[in-house]
């Protein structure tokens, strides 16, 4: 009979890397709390057309950086930001 519980694979060791994400829009990076498939969380995003951006994310210091799209632009109303694979 097998068991319902959850088994650790590997000791704590306490240790928590350090994580960034943000988004980059021109010049200026506004930090990610959230990103989903296909829309990013910015608590306080500013008011700006439809563009292209970048998105980056950095785990201990190894930056990864990807394209998109912003087909909706950013609304200071609205939290979430529909992302879209950038053409």
């Amino acid at each position: 009979m097998e068991s319902n519980t959850i088994r650790e694979s590997s000791p704590k060791t306490g240790y928590s890397a350090k994580v960034q994400l943000f988004l980059e829009i021109g010049r200026i990076r506004h930090d990610v709390p959230h990103m989903g498939p296909e829309f990013i969380i910015l608590p306080q995003p500013p008011n700006h057309p439809p563009c292209q951006a970048i998105v980056g994310l950095s785990v201990e210091g190894q930056l990864k950086q990807w394209p998109v799209s912003l087909p909706d632009g950013l609304s200071e109303k609205s939290p979430r930001v529909r992302t879209a694979k950038a053409a």
